[in-house]
């Protein structure tokens, strides 16, 4: 490897302000990598410099790369040379599913360590995802992926990053579980799935501005689909550090999410102010339309029909026009408002209906749910409370045993004439198992601490339950605001 000191100085600065530039095709594409992988390769990507008119051979040095990696071993070589080989063998699948095509690519041609310094060349195919980038593009500042210990926050941050200016992003389970590199046989289960991806990213972008509440939409007996809501949407904007008002001003730009945030930086107030209600409401059903079709003549069909719709109604009427192949993309999305070919106004009576059967079914399922783990807690006491009974006649002898049982028959049928064989001696044991704790301050503590974990368990078991339900209910709710 050949190279000089000016040029390595040059390249291997890498800093917290460093800019990151991804084509949206790469936020949105599909890939496997660890968070180490990941925050070398946008490492890597924040060298590439915005003038930059091939892509160079890169390089980053070893004090560089035990912070980027947040490694602690002093065996650098070894770290580096395990992350490196893995990441070299990576690749990009990016897919246009309405025109039935997709593409996979290898990120890098090669990757050598000499003398404490990782050199990189990228695979020149993928040129035009990370030079001259003017449209069609979400910008990050390398700090932002500084905090993050899971490798999905990092994904997940991204993918809400590009919609940041709508506030809000909905995606299928299984596209999102592709990009995000879940494997089909990882975390199958959607307890498995919230807990592992979703409740740790929600930590992680708590104090981002990416932060977000969530819902899952059910569909029969199965979590089909996922809400991210954005907890400040002014914040997201400024992160964003663009707009779709501000893009369409620049003269033969057509922009969405992502334009050239260079060129129309402005404070967050700014921004805000910029954007009046219509114009953002514009630009946000722009943003759903497919890519060959945002053009001023559908900005105009737009902002016709939200003279006589609201904004929900003629989403809907895009999505719906989005899964029909169609010659003629504005009018048969015309026809579709005007006909209600979505069926919008059923589809909200049927919201109403699943409302309700939804919370007559919370109610059913909490209350068998409740005495099912009441009887739960009874069982988990009585086997503990029978350990005890066990352990304290194991330490009598024999003759013990049978005075002490002769001692509280009397007791047993006093309480219950009549009782003969097993129903007596197990009387006569509860008896003898009731003294035994009562006696023992030790074994009460026992066995309350015992009840309250599994009261305690009990109640998080319902209250997950419910929220299931809840935000089911809530999502429907909200569908129809």
């Amino acid at each position: 490897m050949e190279y000089n000191d000016e040029t390595l100085h040059k390249v291997t600065k890498v800093e917290d302000k460093n800019i990151v530039v991804l084509d949206n095709a790469i936020v949105e594409a599909r890939y496997v990598m660890s968070l180490n992988e990941q925050k070398l390769f946008l490492a890597l990507v924040s060298l590439i410099g915005q003038d930059d008119e091939e892509l160079k051979k890169y390089f980053i040095n070893a004090n560089a790369l035990k912070s980027i990696l947040n490694i602690q071993s002093k065996n650098i070589y070894d770290d580096v040379k395990t992350i490196a080989r893995r990441l070299v063998k990576k690749t990009l699948f990016i897919e246009d599913k309405s025109r039935k095509k997709w593409v996979e690519y290898p990120l890098f041609s090669v990757m050598e360590y000499e003398d404490g310094v990782l050199y990189v060349e990228f695979n020149q195919k993928i040129k035009p995802f990370l030079l001259k980038i003017k449209q069609e593009f979400t910008k990050f500042q390398l700090k932002e992926f500084k905090p993050f210990k899971s490798k999905y926050s990092i994904r997940i941050y991204q993918l809400l990053k590009q919609y940041a200016i709508l506030g809000e992003r909905l995606f299928d389970i299984i596209d999102l579980r592709l990009k995000l590199g879940i494997e089909e046989k990882e975390l199958k289960q959607f307890i498995e799935f919230r807990r592992y991806v979703l409740d740790i990213a929600q930590r992680e972008l708590e104090n981002t501005p990416m932060a977000f509440d969530w819902i899952a939409v059910k569909e029969g007996h199965k979590f089909t689909k996922i809400k991210f809501i954005l907890k400040n949407k002014i914040k997201a904007i400024s992160a964003l550090e663009t707009s779709y008002v501000k893009a369409k001003e620049q003269e033969g730009t057509t922009a969405q999410v992502g334009s050239d945030p260079s060129e129309f930086q402005s404070p967050e107030q700014e921004v805000v102010e910029s954007i009046n209600d219509n114009e953002r409401t514009i630009g946000e059903l722009i943003l759903l339309l497919p890519k060959n079709e945002r053009t001023k003549n559908a900005e105009k069909l737009i902002s016709e029909l939200l003279q006589n719709h609201d904004k929900e109604y003629i989403a809907k009427q895009i999505d719906y026009t989005n899964n029909h192949n169609t010659k003629n993309y504005l009018a048969y999305l015309k026809k579709a408002v005007d006909n209600d070919y979505a069926n919008f106004e059923k589809s909200e009576l049927e919201d109403k209906i699943k409302i309700e059967q939804l919370t007559k079914r919370m109610q059913s399922e909490l209350e068998q749910l409740e005495k099912k783990l009441k009887h739960d807690i009874d069982s988990h006491i009585f086997a503990e409370e029978k350990r005890i009974y066990k352990s304290y006649m194991n330490s009598l002898t024999k003759e013990q045993q049978e005075q002490l049982r002769n001692e509280f028959m009397p007791k047993a049928l006093a309480q219950e004439p009549g009782l003969r064989d097993m129903a007596l001696d197990f009387a006569i044991e509860r008896l003898i198992t009731e003294k035994i704790i009562g006696e023992s301050e030790e074994l009460r503590n026992r066995i309350s601490d015992l009840k309250n974990r599994l009261e305690q368990n009990a109640a998080q078991i319902i209250e997950q339950q419910k929220e299931q339900y809840i935000e089911q209910i809530e999502g429907l709710k909200n569908r129809n605001k």
